[in-house]
């Protein structure tokens, strides 16, 4: 059987405390996916967390790895797993739009804890979006510093 690259990726998640920890940077060795590409991903990771009765799980997907598409695409195969406590997608280029396809994983969400988002575009309106998602989740830490925030509404 040939593995595809996100089998190798899935195959060499870390598993450390009934924790579950990708991580991605876009260095140039993260190809281009297709949006069903990286919805199955979810999907992988979120049933993988199930299936091994995890704790909860941490993505951190970083430097242009991906864009809003693809992190619709992967919140879109998330939506079924409520255990993911720390996102960190800091430096890809994100905008209101990439907020909105998370907005649905982030209702539902019990568990997040940390949500960095750093340095991508989602502007004031991003913000104010995100920020009504998460109203009643128990984030403890949210980072988006510069992301062209003029407004809080």
């Amino acid at each position: 059987m040939t593995l595809t690259w996100y089998d190798r990726y899935l195959a060499c998640t870390s598993l450390y405390q009934g924790v579950l920890f990708l991580s991605l940077r876009g260095d140039g060795s993260v190809p281009d996916f297709t949006e069903e590409d990286w919805e199955g991903m979810g999907r992988h990771l979120a049933s993988r967390v199930e299936d091994d009765d995890l704790r909860e799980g941490a993505i951190h997907i970083f430097d242009r790895a991906l864009n809003d598409e693809k992190i619709t695409s992967l919140f879109r195969g998330l939506t079924s797993s409520s255990v993911f406590h720390d996102f960190n997608f800091h430096s890809n280029g994100l905008s209101l739009t990439g907020i909105r396809g998370m907005v649905p994983f982030l209702h539902n969400s019990i568990s997040l804890q940390y949500l960095d988002l750093h340095n991508n575009d989602i502007q004031s309106d991003g913000f104010n979006e995100l920020f009504r998602a998460l109203q009643y989740s128990p984030i403890e830490s949210l980072n988006c510093a510069g992301c062209g925030i003029e407004s809080i509404a």
